[in-house]
């Protein structure tokens, strides 16, 4: 199975959209094996959307600090250990979800990212969230479902446009969840 591409041209493989990379706006790698050598994915720098699920990186590579464009960055089902810091750079950044990966932590430089509206961290090890989850101030979706998460502090009240929080398969009852949401949720 190819790697697939969807911007105007589809391509069989990174190394082949890596010919004309100026043209990738969108970049799924899922399930596939990575053709070359994913340290040039800096080299999509109009990239605006990122997916990558199901594959065996433990890290992502620092390569992609460099795609300023980037608006999303999804990565599902992969044994990724760690957000990295450097994320918190991506300026364009709106969505960012590690869902089912092996990350433990959210870290808190995040709240430097002002056009993050999106953080879904969703079947992971997160036992609980930055300290400084209320300077996330532009953030309107939340999803913390599966997680080891059992408290959930004030400073949560300072995001003023949280629309949704999900908490789904924690240690909440629904009672309890609805609770949350009703002093969180604006």
């Amino acid at each position: 199975m190819g790697l697939s591409m969807f911007c105007r041209k589809d391509h069989a493989s990174l190394s082949s959209a890596l010919i004309k990379p100026k043209k990738v706006r969108k970049l799924t790698l899922k399930l596939t094996e990575i053709d070359c050598d994913l340290d040039r994915i800096g080299e999509l720098f109009k990239l605006e959307r990122l997916q990558i699920s199901w594959q065996e990186l433990e890290n992502l590579p620092i390569e992609l600090a460099k795609i300023t464009t980037l608006k999303e960055l999804v990565v599902l089902n992969s044994p990724i250990k760690e957000i990295p810091i450097w994320v918190s750079e991506l300026k364009n950044l709106r969505t960012l979800v590690f869902r089912g990966t092996d990350i433990q932590a959210i870290p808190s430089e995040l709240a430097k990212l002002k056009k993050l509206s999106t953080i879904d961290v969703g079947n992971n090890k997160i036992e609980k969230p930055p300290k400084n989850i209320g300077s996330f101030v532009s953030v309107k979706w939340l999803n913390l479902h599966d997680t080891r998460i059992d408290s959930i502090p004030d400073e949560l009240s300072n995001l003023k446009k949280l629309k949704h929080l999900g908490l789904t398969g924690t240690v909440f009852s629904e009672k309890q969840r609805h609770n949350i949401r009703a002093k969180f949720e604006h």
